[in-house]
């Protein structure tokens, strides 16, 4: 059986930031997805970033997806949708529930 590991908070008064990238290749676009949370686990802020003519010769190696699903899901919406969002606090409405679930 697969322990699933859960994101951990960081001690106060620092702050953690998760962050996730998607790549489209056939249009040479990425998309960043990146959350902020305190010691409480609030979210303070998120941020999704896209960007255009993206060539990349590297490989990349992640981590384990379930302690960073909402960057993820902000990376590859962004990503699907070709937006771009920065908010002040809290994430996009379609990201809240993996939110509250990674509590």
């Amino acid at each position: 059986m697969m322990v699933r590991e859960r994101w951990k908070p960081p001690e106060n008064p620092f702050v953690k930031i998760n962050f996730d990238a998607a790549y489209k290749k056939d249009d040479n676009r990425s998309c960043s997805g990146i959350v902020i949370k305190d010691s409480d686990g609030r979210v303070l802020g998120s941020r999704i970033v896209l960007n255009e003519n993206v060539l990349l010769k590297c490989n990349f190696r992640h981590g384990q997806r379930p302690m960073n699903e909402v960057p993820h899901l902000l990376a590859t919406e962004g990503l699907r949708e070709g937006e771009q969002s920065d908010m002040s606090s809290g994430v996009l409405g379609y990201a809240e529930e993996k939110v509250e679930r990674n509590q």
